[in-house]
């Protein structure tokens, strides 16, 4: 009995593919929007935390502008202070790139001289960049590997570069080579001398901050007595609080995904109440043929057990590629 059973209810999904169709799309749904939201915020989460920390490299602190400037003049004085064992200055602001309509990267300036302590990008042991030519002629740029390849460029030519709405070349002096992990963070980055990046932003004698590695000491001193216009923060309480600010962005978007679980999980359950429905008389039938309670019920839930399995395996291709594809706009919306 239970052999044509589940013969009778092959032939009636075959004769309405519609309705396991849309069972299986409804699973596939609601496990898809999950799958990908999910990856998409972590992805985003752990991406967001490797660029603060490529940007704020291994420093204890930094000393910043009230109103966003900072005076360059405070950074031979800063090296000069009790305690402080490295300083580098820091020019850090968000440009477009025409060649690349659409694109927003951050430009980094920097003072190659000064950030080995801090950051390894520039470092010649692991970049193809000719740091003399980089300090000493105007108008030249280190691209990351990644971006130099999303815009065709190569050591030697020249790019196009926009700041406060004007366009001005700069030619690529460089490829900066970054590990497997901070590769897809890297390039949202563009590397330039200190005075370059004042000469591309139009910031002459200004700086955004100076990143800082300082004794406890030295720490508690300047953090009390401050240079006038200027606040001292610890580099990681600035970073947690870069991160709460993402935080109500990642819960409103596990949300969205659980609203997505909670509509396909209702999709499936019209639809294989339909199915149920639809077989009333064939079922009717079946146990006036002598099928029994307990063999109808485990033929529709063994139905509901493959659609299930089938719509799961369907939902995490369908996630994994949707992930990808909303990582990209989750990191748009938190730059």
């Amino acid at each position: 009995m239970s052999q044509l059973l589940a013969r009778a209810s092959r032939r009636f999904l075959w004769r309405h593919p519609a309705q396991p169709a849309l069972a299986l799309a409804g699973i596939a749904l609601g496990v898809a929007v999950v799958v990908g939201v999910d990856l998409a915020n972590d992805s985003a989460r752990r991406a967001f935390a490797l660029s603060v920390e490529l940007t704020s490299g291994r420093s204890t602190h930094q000393l910043s502008g009230i109103n966003d400037a900072l005076p360059e003049a405070i950074y031979p004085w800063l090296r000069r202070q009790p305690g402080v064992l490295h300083a580098a200055p820091v020019i850090e602001a968000r440009i477009r790139l025409p060649d690349a309509p659409g694109r927003a990267v951050t430009l980094l300036g920097l003072d190659p001289l000064s950030e080995m302590p801090f950051r390894d990008a520039l470092a010649p042991r692991r970049s193809n960049i000719d740091l003399a030519r980089l300090m000493v002629q105007p108008g030249t740029v280190v691209l990351p590997g990644a971006l130099a390849t999303e815009l065709g460029a190569r050591s030697g030519e020249r790019i196009r570069l926009e700041a406060g709405g004007r366009e001005q070349p700069a030619e690529v002096t460089g490829i900066a080579d970054f590990n497997a992990a901070q590769r897809g963070v890297a390039a949202s980055l563009v590397f330039a001398d200190i005075a370059t990046a004042q000469e591309l932003l139009q910031w002459p004698g200004l700086l955004t901050r100076v990143d800082l590695i300082l004794e406890p000491r030295a720490a508690a001193a300047l953090a009390a007595s401050p240079p006038a216009g200027t606040v001292l923060v610890e580099t990681a309480a600035r970073n947690i609080a870069l991160t709460e600010m993402t935080r109500a962005f990642h819960i409103n978007l596990t949300a969205l995904s659980l609203l997505a679980l909670v509509v396909g999980m209702f999709l499936i359950y019209v639809t294989l109440s339909f199915l149920v429905v639809q077989r009333r008389q064939l079922f009717g039938i079946e146990r006036a043929l002598g099928a029994t309670r307990r063999q109808v019920i485990s033929l529709v839930l063994r139905e509901a057990l493959w659609l299930g399995l089938a719509g799961t395996a369907a939902g995490l291709l369908l996630g994994h590629w949707l992930g990808g594809g909303l990582v990209t706009l989750v990191l748009r919306t938190i730059e």
